[in-house]
């Protein structure tokens, strides 16, 4: 079938440059992450407004933005910088957008972009299975959506200095506590000991560990929702620094005017995000869930499906269905199956996104819904999934003998403006047709030492 939805671009952006200069090296790298540029007025996932290289003014800005945001609404929109507007105009630029200082490299552009577009697709996802939860007038029971108002804890890593006392100062105004440590073990005592809303990491030597504790503390399963600020002394040590993970970067000389606003901010972005993710999890009811899988159920899939792809359709953003079939095996029992049915289930919740609907269509198929993915992102997460699934040893209870299973998995794309149905069909037929991956061989405890 042919492909319809922008050649297969992750997102669409607009790139506006306030002169006739053109970052050249912005473009090349925006296209090689798999985002497309586009000209003039129409539908755009994000847009870049350069206000580098040419003089502009506040009202100018302003004119932009709205000129933006008549065109696409529904797009963040991300001013470029140069490092001494950041500190004198930045606070003023945040009425209309985000700013971020760039000079010569953008690797730190495309994590702030990344990271944008990944809260957005929580919140969408959110607001649509609310809608058709409402709509259908469905008895569910899910958390409640809201924000803690609270006064937020800092965590401050680095060595003292200038920077620590600035961040200390500027942390002080607006956070309840602001516990600051030298080394990334301190840090992680720390975690121990209580929990923190954002993490701030001052400038280092590239030699420090900094580094391997930020993509650490990115990818633990208790703190991993900690939003975290890395403060470099040049936009090119930005650009240097999200490599090591975040999407959350300031300049040294931002602290005093800038930190302590964005950490009101950030600490109440990622408690919203951990209550719409709550609320995806935990969003069941009779005909919402399969009681046996812990997965959606054919029926809400059925509900819930041609809404995302109205969406879809009317953003023209990509659509994606992982279709996911386990080879059971005829002596299996029950209990094996169901217990393997079970830990499948969990395991997909850990490899796919908390905005990603899962549902499971017959007692050995599941499908799974990814919205704003294109078709080579699913392609990746199929074979991650098959891979996991592959080797994973699964056990009915803890003292009997561990089980494998054959899994094969298919990704197609939704077709715009298609109905959902036979995207569900295409998907099924695909991995029907798959010759599961042989194992077939039952796994068989170690012998304990004589």
């Amino acid at each position: 079938m042919p492909n319809t939805n922008h050649d297969n671009a992750r997102a669409r952006l607009r790139y506006i440059s306030v002169g006739a200069w053109r970052d050249a090296r912005l473009c090349e790298r925006c296209a090689d992450a798999g985002y497309q540029l586009v000209d003039g007025a129409g539908p755009a996932d994000l847009i870049l407004i350069d206000l580098r290289h040419a003089p502009w003014t506040l009202r100018r800005a302003e004119a932009m933005t709205d000129e933006c945001r008549r065109s696409a609404p529904e797009a963040a929109v991300l001013f470029l910088v140069d490092e001494s507007d950041a500190a004198a105009n930045g606070l003023a630029l945040r009425r209309y957008g985000d700013v971020l200082p760039v000079s010569t490299q953008a690797d730190h552009v495309l994590r702030r972009i990344r990271g944008t577009l990944r809260l957005r697709n929580l919140a969408e996802e959110a607001g649509e299975r609310l809608k058709t939860l409402t709509t259908l007038g469905r008895a569910v029971d899910f958390p409640v959506i809201s924000t803690d108002a609270s006064r937020p804890r800092a965590l401050i890593v680095g060595a003292p200095g200038p920077a620590a006392l600035a961040c200390a100062n500027a942390l002080a105004t607006v956070c309840s506590a602001s516990v600051c440590v030298l080394t990334p073990g301190q840090a992680m005592r720390a975690l121990d000991h209580g929990s923190f809303d954002l993490a701030v990491f001052l400038p280092t030597k590239k030699q420090a560990p900094n580094g391997a504790f930020v993509r650490a503390l990115r990818r633990h399963r208790n703190h991993g929702a900690v939003a975290i600020v890395q403060i470099g002394e040049t936009a090119d040590n930005l650009a240097d620094l999200a490599k090591r993970g975040g999407a959350e970067f300031l300049l040294a000389s931002q602290i005093e005017a800038t930190l302590a606003a964005r950490a009101k901010i950030l600490a109440r972005r990622t408690r919203l995000a951990a209550s719409l993710r709550r609320f995806l999890t935990a969003c069941a009811g009779d005909g919402v869930r399969d009681p046996a899988a812990g997965v959606f159920t054919p029926r809400f899939l059925n509900e819930h499906g041609p809404r995302l792809a109205a969406r879809a359709s009317q953003t023209r953003r990509s659509l994606s269905l992982i279709s996911i079939r386990l080879s059971l095996g005829a002596t299996d029992t029950a209990r094996a199956r169901s217990s393997a049915i079970q830990e499948t289930a969990r395991i997909l919740s850990t490899i796919t996104r908390a905005e990603d609907l899962i549902a499971r269509l017959a007692p050995d198929l599941l499908i799974a819904v990814c919205s704003a993915t294109a078709l080579r992102d699913a392609e990746r997460v199929a074979a991650r999934i098959s891979g996991v699934l592959s080797q994973t040893a699964f056990r009915t209870t803890e003292d009997a003998a561990p089980f494998a299973l054959a899994v094969s998995t298919s990704a197609v794309e939704h077709a715009l403006d298609a109905p959902f149905a036979e995207s569900v069909a295409r998907a099924v037929g695909d991995v029907h047709a798959l010759q599961p991956a042989m194992r077939w061989k039952r796994a068989t405890p170690a012998r304990e030492p004589v």
